[in-house]
């Protein structure tokens, strides 16, 4: 078998340089620090310099200077090591080394700058506030701080974490908070760790829960007005009704007698002993009729709406219900659960009847019945066992993998997957209205180990790159290997090659290969495959 190549090859050999001085260079791991710490340094020859011998590179003495821009004084240390460990620094030093390379006389080495940073100090928030919840409004402080803000937090009653907010100035705002509130900020001063400050706290008061009852009445009858109003915390010192007929009181519990026939818009407001104040306004009506009125949530097929009935009854007098779903169905249960077997929007009426019949009122809403997401884990596939696979699920905006057996990140759309083993994911999908779904793909393990043929051999006998190497070749026993060179010479060849005794770079007869560029071809038993590709031999 030959093979014909035409390649014009140039090679460019190095040459020998005697007493040429080469450049040194000082590294660190890091070059910012905190007060108190030192650092490693290491000394050795820049990089890219052809010709160069570490071996004759040799640290006369290590230097440093509390000036950055090195226009100060140096001061010689203790030791010639390549490897110095500085002492705890306070400020920021700079480090330069004094070395000679083989005859060359001394020299000095470009300088290296570790910044060090005072430790953090967080400071002290300042605006603690007393406000009435919902109308309220303010700023958060923060002065002696020694460095600068990363995060703010809060917490209300209701978090058990603090919980991080936007803004990295040195104060935060607020409004409107319903909860009692804290805050606290987290400072850090360069490269030092951060730290918190004092807790601020908005204490939010409660409104009045304010609310009332009135007795069934009719003309000329007389309304008693109970007051349910409450309060969480504190206590309630004052109230004031205005009665919707230009009358008023600041009774705890007034009766009002109404003199014509009409609905009237009757406002009890309540007052804290903080000032805090709510008010609420029912109409009433001289004349018994209910008020219908029912809440829901929309929800995910197959789930269950919740319909809870707020309807009253103007004059006192007792109703009853019937609800009409929109989905052919109803019911006289008063706050009922009803399941909707298909997705869509449905208008749900609730019709509210007086005791005695006579009174009704009606009331509609729309009800939204999500689907669920058409979730999809992609198809199954078959893999090289090692070589993993990225793996794509659609349908939502959040996703849960599992099991989490050679997944990269189990909450993402599009984790890479690399499993020892046959593998059946399974992802949670939940879309933008909160509904799940899920969806499986299967990950096949192939043991087929494809090879990877090496592209450079450098057979100079130094232990590295000798022997021309071709990964997971030994899985196939009986595979062949043919070399040529650029005139498709055949330079040697192997029935059953191996990594150990490999091709090192000689042709059949065991003579030494001259540098350049040779071309091999595999064939494996049980792949059809036929392998090919170039080989770069260096000689040093």
């Amino acid at each position: 078998m030959k093979f014909y190549y035409f390649i014009l090859a140039v090679f460019l050999l190095p040459a020998t340089v005697f007493g040429q001085c080469f450049q040194g260079m000082i590294s660190s791991n890091t070059s910012e620090i905190c007060s108190g710490n030192g650092v490693t340094l290491e000394f050795s020859l820049s990089p890219g310099q052809e010709g160069s011998d570490e071996s004759l590179l040799v640290v006369v003495a290590w230097q440093y200077s509390l000036t950055p821009d090195n226009s100060g004084s140096w001061t010689t240390l203790s030791g010639t090591s390549k490897t110095f460990t500085t002492a705890t620094l306070t400020r920021t030093t700079s480090y330069r080394v004094q070395y000679k390379y083989g005859n060359c006389s001394n020299q000095s080495s470009g300088y290296i700058t570790i910044r060090v940073y005072d430790p953090t100090v967080a400071g002290n928030l300042q605006g603690n506030a007393d406000v009435c919840e919902s109308s309220n409004s303010g700023n958060i402080t923060l002065a002696g701080q020694t460095g600068t803000v990363k995060q703010w937090y809060r917490r209300d009653t209701t978090d058990p974490d603090w919980i991080p907010l936007t803004g990295t100035g040195a104060s935060i705002s607020y409004r409107n908070l319903l909860l009692t509130t804290r805050y606290r900020v987290e400072v850090q001063n360069g490269v030092c760790s951060s730290a918190f400050s004092n807790e601020a706290t908005v204490e939010v008061h409660p409104n009045p829960a304010t609310e009332f009852t009135a007795s069934r009445t009719c003309d000329g009858n007389i309304t008693n007005f109970s007051n349910q109003s409450t309060i969480s915390q504190g206590y309630l010192k004052s109230y004031t009704w205005v009665f919707g007929d230009g009358s008023q009181s600041s009774q705890y519990t007034p009766q009002k007698q109404y003199y014509n026939p009409d609905t009237y818009q009757v406002t009890l407001t309540a007052v804290s002993g903080m000032n805090c104040t709510s008010s609420v306004t029912h109409a009433l009506t001289v004349h018994p009729n209910p008020v219908s009125g029912f809440t829901a949530t929309d929800v995910c097929v197959g789930a269950s709406t919740r319909f809870t009935n707020t309807s009253k009854v103007r004059s006192g007098e007792g109703i009853s219900s019937v609800w009409k779903f929109g989905d052919d169905t109803q019911s006289s249960i008063p706050s009922p659960e009803h399941q909707y077997s298909l997705p869509g929007n449905y208008r749900v009426k609730l019709i509210a009847t007086t005791s005695n019949g006579l009174c009704k009122d009606s009331v509609e809403r729309e009800i939204i019945v999500f689907s669920l997401p058409d979730a999809s884990a992609g198809r199954d596939t078959t893999i090289s066992a090692g070589h993993g696979v990225r793996l794509q699920a659609t349908g939502g905006v959040s996703f849960a993998w599992s099991p989490l057996d050679g997944l990269s990140n189990n909450m993402v759309s599009n984790p890479f997957a690399n499993p020892e083993q046959n593998t059946l994911y399974t992802v949670t999908v939940t879309d933008a209205n909160g509904c799940i779904n899920t969806a499986t793909v299967n990950v096949f393990i192939n043991n087929d180990f494809r090879i990877f043929p090496s592209n450079v051999i450098t057979p100079d006998g130094n232990g590295e790159n000798d022997i021309w190497y071709v990964e997971h070749i030994e899985r196939y026993p009986n595979a062949k290997v043919w070399i040529v060179n650029r005139w498709g010479e055949e330079v040697f060849y192997s029935q059953n090659y191996t990594n150990a005794a490999g091709w090192k770079g000689s042709n059949k007869n065991g003579d030494v290969l001259p540098e350049g560029t040779y071309y091999y071809i595999i064939t494996l038993d049980g792949d059809s495959k036929i392998y090919k590709g170039a080989i770069t031999l260096f000689r040093k």
